[in-house]
């Protein structure tokens, strides 16, 4: 049974909003574009998970899905670094310094691989506190009889979405919803539902109605680690 979504080029480019002057696939889901602005980026899914600016600065950015062919979009085409991980963090290899910083959206570099960032340090006893308390939400699924299917009784937060399916909690940036709903074991169908179209299932609905728990559970893994620890791999 294939539940997965294919992308044309045409859907991939379909949330850009700069002019393009060129562009062509390099990889599955993965595109290199010149901007009519002069930028070049290197593409995967929705993300530019690499951008070269005029001055030749590379910008990294995983869009929070922070996956195995994330890292190799951009170090196959990023200069002087290197992105690899280390106990579920990402790091950045300088190659010149012989250093490592640690990863965040929007981390700038030179063509030569110069930091022009600030550093920014982990907060390792916080992680592990949130990654626990995921896992321990998670684990829910295996003590219900069926996977709660979405209702009008759900989180409003996670019960509304706009026309590209972004949830209200998204659209105002809110994360006190799912700590809360974690906090109070409150597991519901809107939110499982959520995290299964955003790993990319063409038929959410019917991965709920054949209560296929592992799906739900690796997909609601991913979903809660983007929003509530984005330093850490959520794929």
């Amino acid at each position: 049974m294939q539940f997965r979504k294919y992308r044309s080029k045409k859907d991939l480019l379909s949330q850009v909003t700069k002019e393009i002057q060129t562009c062509k696939v390099i990889a599955k889901a993965s595109l290199k574009i010149e901007y009519k602005d002069g930028t070049t980026a290197i593409r995967y899914h929705d993300t530019d998970v690499l951008t070269v600016d005029n001055n030749g600065d590379q910008i990294l950015n995983s869009g929070k899905f922070r996956t195995k062919t994330t890292k190799e979009r951009i170090n196959q085409y990023a200069k002087g670094i290197s992105v690899y991980q280390n106990k579920g963090s990402w790091y950045i290899s300088i190659r010149s310094e012989l250093r490592s910083v640690l990863f965040y959206d929007g981390i700038k570099f030179d063509c030569t691989g110069k930091l022009l960032s600030k550093e920014i340090e982990l907060d390792s006893k916080r992680i592990d506190s949130l990654k626990k308390k995921i896992k321990n939400y998670i684990d829910l699924l295996d003590k219900a009889e069926k996977i709660p299917f979405p209702n009008s009784g759900d989180c409003w937060h996670c019960l509304f979405k706009d026309q590209n399916q972004n949830s209200l909690g998204d659209l105002f940036k809110d994360k006190d919803h799912l700590l809360n709903h974690i906090k109070e074991k409150y597991l519901h169908g809107s939110i499982i539902l959520n995290s299964l179209i955003e790993s990319g299932y063409t038929n959410p609905a019917l991965i709920i109605q054949m209560n296929l728990k592992d799906h739900c559970k690796r997909s609601l893994r991913k979903y809660l680690t983007k929003r509530l620890i984005p330093d850490i791999q959520t794929r």
